[in-house]
């Protein structure tokens, strides 16, 4: 955090956990200015433990709006963390959402995908839509194969044509 002491720092996080939504919105505001990658943990600590309506909403938009590259990876490095399962389709919105570069971390995306439900599977569809080209071609193939062996393995379920649409744009990315 630039600038901020540990206890300011403390201070922060003690306002997004507040019921008072003046405070999580004072936080918020503080955050956007001054926030850093390292304190995109306690967002999502946060964002997965409350049922504050306000929280939620002010560090989803948060999220959504990153813009920040090194934000984003420490986002998508805690996609497979279980503590945040509950709110991983709203992590993934910030994947493409944010409008950052996300096409390195195909791996993590595909891994969601096969193990997500079908609102994740969504938005890793939706991720790769987004995408405006994939320029390391070799981890391309090897995901597409990867990706073609879990889906012939896989029993036939409600998502089936959301992988199919994944990897018609996976494919669709390929260079001849």
């Amino acid at each position: 955090m630039k600038g901020l002491t540990t206890t300011g720092r403390d201070e922060l996080i003690a306002k997004l956990n507040s019921k008072d939504e003046l405070k999580v919105e004072e936080a918020v505001a503080a955050i956007k200015v001054d926030g850093d990658a390292s304190l995109i943990t306690d967002l999502l600590i946060v964002l997965a433990t409350t049922d504050d309506a306000v929280t939620v909403n002010s560090i989803s938009q948060l999220l959504f709006d990153l813009k920040d590259q090194a934000a984003l990876n420490v986002l998508i490095d805690h996609l497979q963390d279980p503590r945040f399962e509950s709110i991983r389709v709203q992590m993934l919105q910030a994947c493409w959402q944010c409008g950052l570069e996300t096409w390195p971390r195909l791996p993590v995306f595909l891994n969601i995908a096969l193990l997500g439900d079908y609102m994740e599977v969504l938005e890793v569809l939706t991720i790769a839509e987004n995408w405006d080209g994939f320029p390391d071609q070799l981890l391309l193939k090897e995901e597409i194969a990867r990706f073609r062996d879990a889906m012939s393995e896989m029993e036939i379920t409600e998502v089936e044509d959301l992988y199919l649409s994944i990897l018609e744009v996976l494919v669709g990315f390929e260079q001849k």
